[in-house]
């Protein structure tokens, strides 16, 4: 049960430093995150991919490949790799 309420709470704090990545780093609006649009609905090109890929990295302290973020991600998908990857021991990484 313990590690049930551990893993909602890491799911629920990757869902905020993400979400607050979008919102204060590009300008994302709240409302816009409630639709699970994609990178590509938040009009993100290829070089904002590559910003947002950098600021999960600071943020996280895990690598993000921008190959991983495509402009068909969703939203929802985003948070997915992030916590998969923030889940992930360093060890295990490489």
């Amino acid at each position: 049960m313990q590690d049930t309420r551990e893993a909602n709470g890491m799911e629920a704090d990757v869902r905020a430093k993400v979400t607050g990545i979008l919102r204060e780093n590009f300008e994302v609006d709240a409302a816009a995150l409630d639709r699970d649009p994609t990178l590509d609905d938040l009009a993100f090109d290829s070089l904002t991919i590559v910003e947002l890929a950098t600021a999960l990295e600071k943020e996280f302290e895990t690598p993000v490949d921008e190959e991983e973020l495509s402009a068909e991600l969703t939203v929802s998908g985003l948070l997915r790799l992030v916590l998969e990857k923030a889940s992930t021991p360093a060890a295990a990484r490489g």
